[in-house]
């Protein structure tokens, strides 16, 4: 790769990180005292009044004093996306989330926005003003939008499309020109940013959320169909049937966010015939059984795992079987990877051995595991490093045998809640049944029976009206 398009790449993605910082307005070093007062997460009275008379004063876009099209942004409204990736899962995410108030004052339009995420990013009585055209073609909402721009961020507009009567998407555009050094050309390089906001009383809002998180639905029904469907924003609904990704050719393998790895030299990404779905840098994916089917995943392969994550965000399987194909005592890979990677939700599957574990996971926060059986593993059932806020709950892990059947090391706020583990075998007497080494690591009303170890704790878990009946 030339000095030039190295260089090139590397601007692309200092300006889009901005535009991802950027929420409800990037802030810059020579805002105006508007911005540097808003700062502050809790800005005072005085601090909104003075930003207030400073954008206002400043703003170049004018307003007529009514308009109902405008009017029917009037509110406060609560960001739920951002680049069509980063979504909030959950009510409990958007309290977190940033907000925007459209109001009328003085006769004007005006917007005030608290990015509550960075707690960096506010701006209060930016004048609105109206744009009678759709934002952008195939809008057929609406055929106008509302737009302001920021005295202190002349180069940036935020246009604002009402897509539905509770939803409207911000558009933040920008561009940034430059010399090419070797040619002396002018360059201009254009990026965009877009956001959907939801209105905050909506009384829908999981199922707004649910439609925007995955805009693609695909149906697939052999495993080259599901190998090619993983994608961001994607749900993908598998029929009943089993999926070897050992039976798929790797000259069939045609997916660019699965099973690579980048080289250092020329950043491309150099694919491998190993016999898994690896799935890197991945926001919002669905994996689940069609209602009433049984679906399994597997592969021959004994030294990988049949699905892992890596650099992952929200990714839900539900009503899946997944395991190796292989002869008890051959495996040296779990049955799900999960590293880097958080939001990670596992709904009622079925992880079984000869895997080394059930669920293996590294540097990754939010791991939520629901009405899930674990079984006939080969070295333990769970294994988690440097990992927080997992919950295990209405779980069934038995019939496993090893080394320590739940090992959890440096790891915080973790919640085993009415779970079974029965009938598991610690082979060794250095090894225990529950390893874990961390910060409120609690089993609440979980059942212990049929178990045969040595030692049955070690680390700081606590067990708080659980059965042992081992």
């Amino acid at each position: 790769m030339s000095a030039r398009k190295r260089g090139i790449i590397m601007l692309a993605a200092l300006v889009s990180s901005m535009l991802i910082v950027a929420g409800c307005g990037m802030g810059n070093a020579g805002d105006s005292s508007a911005s540097a007062s808003a700062k502050a997460t809790d800005s005072t009275a005085a601090d909104k009044e003075q930003a207030t008379a400073s954008e206002s004063a400043n703003s170049g876009s004018t307003s007529k004093p009514k308009s109902e099209n405008l009017d029917a942004l009037l509110g406060e409204w609560v960001r739920i996306a951002s680049m069509g990736n980063e979504f909030y899962s959950t009510t409990e995410d958007i309290e977190y989330a940033g907000t925007m108030d459209i109001y009328v004052e003085d006769g004007y339009y005006k917007v005030d926005c608290i990015d509550n995420e960075y707690g960096y990013s506010e701006y209060y009585g930016v004048k609105l003003s109206e744009v009678s055209k759709p934002q952008y073609p195939g809008n057929d909402a609406a055929d106008w939008y509302a737009q302001f721009t920021r005295k202190n961020e002349p180069d940036v507009s935020y246009d604002i499309a009402l897509l539905e009567k509770d939803i409207f998407k911000l558009h933040i555009h920008s561009s940034v020109s430059y010399q090419d050094e070797e040619t002396g050309e002018e360059i201009e390089e254009v990026y965009d940013n877009y956001e959907v906001y939801v209105r905050k009383d909506s009384e829908n809002i999981d199922d707004i959320m649910f439609k925007y998180r995955y805009t693609n639905t695909v149906n697939v029904s052999n495993i080259r169909e599901f190998y090619e469907a993983i994608d961001n924003n994607t749900r993908i609904i598998l029929e009943a049937g089993t999926y070897n990704i050992s039976e798929l050719p790797f000259e069939q393998r045609h997916n660019e966010n699965v099973n690579y790895y980048n080289n250092e030299e020329t950043w491309e990404h150099v694919y491998y015939n190993d016999d898994t779905i690896s799935a890197k840098y991945i926001n919002n994916l669905l994996i689940e059984a069609k209602e009433g089917a049984q679906v399994t995943i597997c592969t021959e392969d004994p030294l990988e795992a049949p699905l892992s994550f890596q650099y992952c965000n929200n990714v839900t399987l539900s009503g899946l079987t997944v395991g190796h194909m292989v002869e008890p005592g051959y495996c040296s890979g779990s049955v799900i990877l999960i590293n880097d990677s958080s939001k990670i939700n596992i709904n009622d599957c079925r992880l079984y051995g000869c895997g080394t574990y059930g669920l293996e996971g590294t540097n990754s926060y939010g791991i939520n595991v629901y009405d899930t059986e674990i079984y006939e593993c080969s070295y333990g059932l769970i294994s988690f490093y440097n990992t927080g806020n997992m919950t295990f709950k209405n779980c069934n892990m038995h019939d496993s045998r090893g080394f320590d059947m739940i090992c959890i090391q440096d790891c915080w706020n973790i919640l085993f809640e009415s779970c079974s583990i029965t009938d598991n075998v610690v082979d060794y007497e250095s090894n225990f049944l529950i390893k874990a080494v961390g910060d409120d690591i609690k089993f609440k009303d979980c059942h212990f029976e049929g178990n045969y170890y040595d030692n049955f704790k070690y680390g700081s878990a606590s067990l708080e009206n659980c059965s042992i009946s081992d």
